[in-house]
């Protein structure tokens, strides 16, 4: 914390530092400031920290997966894709993608374009993986009717890991 590593220090911190496990004093450089008005001054820092990653919910991980298929099918995607594929309304659609967008995920313009950035695409990619190696099993070794598959991947893809993943696809693979 801070707070501990200045002991009560008035003054502000520059500089850009990224936070791991442990604030080095040698990493912050202190520059004291003057508190406004008798009070005692507050301290101010652009230090970055990392986010610790929190699982996204299965509704989430839904929209981060339609973005994703619907940015290879067209040139842009906006709010009204979003919900027209997968038949909710606007208003829902809008406070997952700023959620999203919040979290990382996503960049997104008011009224505009809604792009996946580089942690999103990774983990939208992830998401279909799975959603397709599903689907592939429960057609090509069970023997499911595709559209019991799809509906039943479109669910499960949210329980299994990526080393299941790994595995069930070279099952398939091998079938």
């Amino acid at each position: 914390m801070i707070s501990e590593v200045n002991n009560g220090y008035n003054g502000s911190l520059l500089g850009e530092v990224v936070l791991t496990n442990e604030v080095r004093l040698e990493d912050i450089e202190v520059v004291p400031v003057k508190a406004k008005n008798g009070k005692k001054a507050k301290l101010t820092s652009n230090l970055k920290t990392t986010k610790e990653e929190k699982p996204l919910s299965t509704s989430l991980e839904d929209y981060l997966e339609k973005v994703f298929l619907l940015a290879k099918k067209y040139e842009e995607v906006r709010v009204t894709d979003i919900a027209d594929a997968l038949n909710l309304s606007k208003p829902s659609v809008n406070r997952a993608v700023k959620t999203l967008t919040a979290e990382g995920y996503l960049q997104h313009v008011h009224y505009g374009s809604i792009e996946l950035t580089d942690m999103g695409y990774e983990v939208a990619e992830e998401i279909y993986k799975k959603h397709k190696a599903l689907r592939q099993f429960l057609i090509l070794c069970l023997g499911i009717d595709k559209d019991v598959a799809e509906k039943e991947a479109f669910g499960l893809k949210h329980y299994i890991s990526t080393d299941t993943c790994n595995k069930l696809k070279n099952f398939v693979e091998e079938y």
